[in-house]
């Protein structure tokens, strides 16, 4: 017979930052604060946009199964991982940011 035992932890306390901060999220803007500040991640740059359009009708013009296909769905992997890699930074940095904007 197994037996589990739940602890629950004591609340730490954190130094107060001053004042509540409201978020929502959304579509059109990522991030909407209720001191009125609207922000979004920044998102591909328009070079790298173009180039991922270019790999986009190179993948579609490329047959099922070849090696061509694959290395052209690599290079869209790879901007789509850097832009996924800007999102996440961008999110950790607004996020960090939210304490400081309540003052």
């Amino acid at each position: 017979m197994t037996y589990a035992f739940a602890a629950i932890p004591d609340p730490i306390s954190v130094p107060a930052a001053g004042g509540v901060v409201g978020v929502d999220r959304g579509v059109t803007v990522a991030v909407a604060l209720s001191t009125g500040q609207m922000t979004s991640p920044a998102g591909l740059s328009m070079k790298e946009a173009e180039r991922f359009l270019r790999r986009q009708r190179r993948l579609a013009r490329a047959r099922r199964g070849s090696n061509r296909r694959r290395e052209a769905r690599i290079l869209i992997g790879q901007l789509k991982s850097t832009d996924g890699d800007r999102r996440k930074d961008w999110v950790h940095k607004t996020t960090q940011a939210l304490p400081a904007a309540s003052t």
